[in-house]
C-alpha cells in the first residue's frame, strides 16, 4: 500500500509540473507577447505583437493564473488517476511497454483535455490552450507514467488479465466520467427543478394556483400550473432532452412566477437560469403576497 501511494505521488507531481505548470506558464507569458488566451471581455485573441509587455502587465498576469492553477489542483485528479490506473492496470496485464506508453498517451491527452475544457470555463478559455494541455497530458501519459520495469509482469500477455483491465477501464470512466458517458449513449438530459414556497403576511397560502409561464416575462401564453400544499409549497420540474438542445450549447429557462387571483393571473417573480446544457439546476422561491412591490419573491440558485 506504502509502494502504491507513492507512486501514485510521484506521477502526480510529474503530471502537475508538466502539465499544470507549462498550461500557467503559457497563460502567463502569451499575453506579454501579444495574445490573450483568455478573456470574457474583450475574448482571447491576437492584440499585436508585444502589446502587453510590461513588468505590471506580467505580474498582473502571473497572479490571475496562479488563482487559477490553484483552483484547478483538485480537478487535476480526474486525470491524473484515471492514466495512473489504466496504465498500471495493463502493466499487470502484461502489456509491452511501448504498447502500454501508447494508451498512457491516449489516455492522459483524453482526460487532461477534459479537465483543462471544464476548468477552462472559469476564465473564460480559448479553444488552443486545452489543444497544448492535452499534449502535455500525453507526454506525461507516455513518457512519466510506465515504469520502465514493471514491477509485477504477465510475459506473455495474459489474455484474461487484459479482459480484467479493460472491464476495470471501462468501469472507472463510468464512474469518473457519468455526464460523457451518458452523451456518448445519447443519455444526457437538462433539467431544472422550481419549488417555492407562498405565504400571506408570514402565514402559508394553501390550494393556491401558481402558473409558471415558460416563454413570457409577463403572465400571458404557455404555461404549467401547480397547486400549493398545506403548508405553501409548490413545485415545477423542466428539462432539455439531446435533441432540443440548443445550437449555442446553452440551455436557458426563463421563469416567469404567477398566481391566480379574482379570475387573473398576477405576477410574483421573474428569474431564470441559463448555462452549459448536461446540468441539473435548482431554483427556490419564498414568496410573500403581502409585498407592496412589484416582485413579491425571494430567490436562490442552486444545483
Amino acid at each position: 500500500m506504502k509502494h502504491t501511494a507513492l507512486d501514485l505521488l510521484r506521477v502526480s507531481w510529474r503530471y502537475l509540473a508538466v502539465v499544470l505548470g507549462g498550461t500557467s506558464l503559457f497563460l502567463i507569458v502569451a499575453p506579454v507577447i501579444g495574445y490573450l488566451p483568455y478573456s470574457d471581455r474583450p475574448g482571447p485573441g491576437w492584440y499585436g505583437l508585444f502589446a502587453g509587455a510590461s513588468l505590471e502587465g506580467l505580474l498582473r498576469s502571473f497572479g490571475f493564473v496562479l488563482g487559477w492553477a490553484i483552483l484547478a489542483l483538485p480537478s487535476s485528479l480526474f486525470a491524473i488517476v484515471p492514466t495512473w490506473s489504466v496504465v498500471r492496470l495493463f502493466e499487470w496485464a502484461g502489456l509491452p511497454r511501448l504498447l502500454n506508453a501508447g494508451v498512457g498517451a491516449l489516455v492522459g491527452g483524453f482526460t487532461t483535455l477534459y479537465f483543462v475544457l471544464g476548468m477552462g470555463w472559469y476564465i473564460a478559455l480559448d479553444s488552443y490552450t486545452p489543444l497544448l494541455s492535452a499534449l502535455l497530458g500525453a507526454l506525461v501519459g507516455a513518457r512519466y507514467v510506465p515504469r520502465p520495469r514493471p514491477a509485477v509482469t504477465a510475459s506473455p500477455l495474459s489474455v484474461s488479465r487484459a479482459l480484467g483491465a479493460v472491464a476495470a477501464l471501462g468501469l472507472l470512466l463510468a464512474l469518473m466520467f457519468q455526464t460523457l458517458l451518458a452523451s456518448i449513449l445519447g443519455l444526457r438530459k437538462d433539467s431544472l427543478t422550481i419549488e417555492g414556497t407562498l405565504f400571506s403576511g408570514g402565514v402559508p397560502v394553501s390550494t393556491a394556483r401558481v402558473a409558471d409561464f415558460v416563454h413570457s416575462n409577463a403572465c400571458s401564453g404557455d404555461f404549467v400550473e401547480s397547486s400549493t400544499d398545506a403548508s405553501g409549497k409548490f413545485h415545477f420540474y423542466r428539462e432539455h432532452r439531446p435533441e432540443e438542445f440548443p445550437a449555442d450549447g446553452a440551455c436557458k429557462y426563463p421563469v416567469t412566477l404567477c398566481y391566480a387571483a379574482d379570475g387573473e393571473w398576477q405576477r410574483l417573480s421573474f428569474a431564470g437560469h441559463s448555462g452549459p446544457c448536461g446540468t441539473k439546476a435548482h431554483i427556490e422561491f419564498r414568496c410573500d403576497l403581502a409585498r407592496t412591490e412589484d416582485v413579491k419573491c425571494d430567490t436562490s440558485f442552486g444545483w
